[in-house]
């Protein structure tokens, strides 16, 4: 048996399982990539051919064999980044399942001092305890969201309300929030399969050591505690990652995470913001599994043009996805008439169809604001780079994010959107109308008493952010620490 001095010259082993979707997986490997960086602890990650590509470097990668044949996907589908149809989607998540036990056996070859996983593998939970290791859960999202989803279980405030259309207020939490009832998650609203599936995945969680969060302290300090006040789990805020992973000591960007392209590619509308004045550009961007329909679409553009704002917009295909129609391109006329001749004419906007480099773009000295569909990671990003933000909810936990950006953190302005739809019907019951685009837009980018304050306080938050993982003292360095420390103290109290 190991002393206890032997016992911590071995570094520590820490495996990381990162779910398949960029709002997941990113901000996970960045996580891994920064415990790599610490003396005595070694990440690994565990995952599959076509996501271990886009990972690269800093951090060792234990790759499995994905089924993609077993049921019927084509090679390299591995991410949901990839799904074009609904199709394609249910066979990613029956390809997923499968991978459960040969990931127990990786992980037992591995003998880690903890796991570090994904929501969406609750049986990593059983798993941990059956091999005698603590199972952390990695939240990628605000925990205020925890908070919100927590007490509407808790409480069920929306069985009080009979319309969609009403008000409900949720209980117990340290700032009056109040939603619509059509702002909750349907999952939340009315009983059915991905309810199941939620109720497991919560009593996992609840039966782990705690959360690892991608979150800043400083940001949501009162549900942090309130959170491990109610549920008794502890919370480590070590957000924002990509300050940690994307940023050098500088805190210029190193590089791209998720795609390899280089500065060559990005040149035309790297040159186009570099023609704009400073804090003059809204960056326009709803995350890379949003696929808004023509008509959507059409609308943004007017909005945008009728602001008056300089735009660069980010438009990802394709607008048939809810037909199951496995092009990803967009459709010939999602723009309106003239709108592209009247971009080169002014040079009020520049659209880029595709994947964009989006910490490059929301550091350039142009960008003085950011819409977003209220993901975590681009809220943060945002945050980073002290933009204020035009909140344009859709689904997941996006209208929980919302109200955190909007009435506790005060540092965006809502465009309006009322209806949470899943993912895979984005657009179907709701149109945002180019009037409320227009609106938000000027409300953010303007020049109004208003606008000055939410600037200066999302300024006061992105220095708050650099502080906590770029300086010793700070919060989110402290609470990796912390981390680390009780790992060690856990190895040394099993061989004692």
């Amino acid at each position: 048996m190991e002393t206890q001095n032997q016992s911590n010259l071995h570094p520590l082993q820490i495996v990381f399982l990162p779910f398949p979707t960029p709002g997941h997986m990113i901000p996970m490997v960045d996580l891994a990539k920064i415990f790599a960086t610490f003396n005595g602890v070694n990440s690994t990650i565990i995952t599959t051919p076509a996501n271990a590509a886009v990972i690269r470097d800093a951090v060792a990668i234990r790759v499995l064999d994905f089924p993609a044949g077993a049921v019927g996907l084509p090679a390299g589908v591995e991410n949901y980044a990839a799904v074009t149809s609904i199709d394609m989607r249910r066979k990613l998540s029956m390809a997923i399942a499968m991978l459960q036990n040969p990931t127990q056996d990786l992980i037992r070859q591995i003998s880690p001092d903890c796991i570090i996983s994904d929501m969406f593998y609750p049986w990593t939970s059983d798993f941990a305890a059956q091999i005698g290791v603590p199972r952390f859960v990695f939240h990628s999202s605000s925990i205020f969201s925890l908070c919100c989803s927590h007490t509407i279980t808790a409480h069920a405030p929306h069985r009080r309300v009979d319309s969609d259309a009403g008000m409900v207020c949720l209980p117990s939490l340290p700032h009056e929030i109040s939603m619509l009832k059509s702002q909750l998650p349907e999952w939340k609203r009315n009983r059915n399969e991905y309810t199941c599936l939620m109720d497991v995945i919560e009593r996992a969680a609840l039966n782990s050591r705690g959360y690892v969060a991608n979150t800043l302290r400083e940001m949501e300090a009162d549900y942090v505690d309130h959170f491990s006040s109610v549920t008794g789990l502890k919370v480590w805020p070590m957000g924002p990652v990509s300050l940690w992973a994307g940023y050098d000591e500088g805190n210029r960007i190193k590089g791209q995470r998720g795609r390899s392209n280089g500065l060559d590619s990005w040149a035309s509308f790297l040159e186009w913001l570099d023609q704009r004045k400073p804090n003059s550009v809204l960056y326009v961007s709803f995350g890379s599994l949003t696929r808004f329909p023509a008509q959507q679409l059409k609308e943004i553009a007017v909005g945008l043009e009728e602001s008056g704002c300089n735009f660069l917009w980010v438009v990802r295909g394709n607008s048939n996805y809810n037909n199951n129609n496995n092009d990803s391109e967009l459709d010939e006329d999602w723009l309106p008439e003239g709108f592209r001749e009247r971009m080169k004419k002014t040079n009020q906007g520049y659209i880029i169809e595709d994947w964009a480099p989006q910490l490059l773009i929301l550091e350039h000295k142009s960008v003085g604001g950011m819409v977003t569909h209220c993901g975590w990671n681009s809220i943060l990003e945002g945050v980073n780079a002290g933009l204020p933000l035009v909140t344009w909810p859709l689904f997941a936990e996006q209208f929980y994010n919302e109200r955190l950006v909007v009435d506790v953190l005060k540092i965006g302005v809502a465009v309006g959107a009322t209806i949470w739809c899943d993912i895979d019907k984005v657009g179907e019951k709701e149109v945002v109308t180019r009037e409320k685009v227009a609106a938000a837009v000027v409300a953010v980018m303007g020049e109004g008493e208003h606008a000055t304050d939410i600037r200066q306080r999302v300024a006061d938050l992105s220095a708050a952010a650099k502080r906590a993982v770029k300086t010793k003292d700070g919060s989110s360095q402290a609470n990796l620490m912390a981390f680390i420390e009780e790992l060690r103290t856990n190895r040394t109290s099993k061989v004692a």
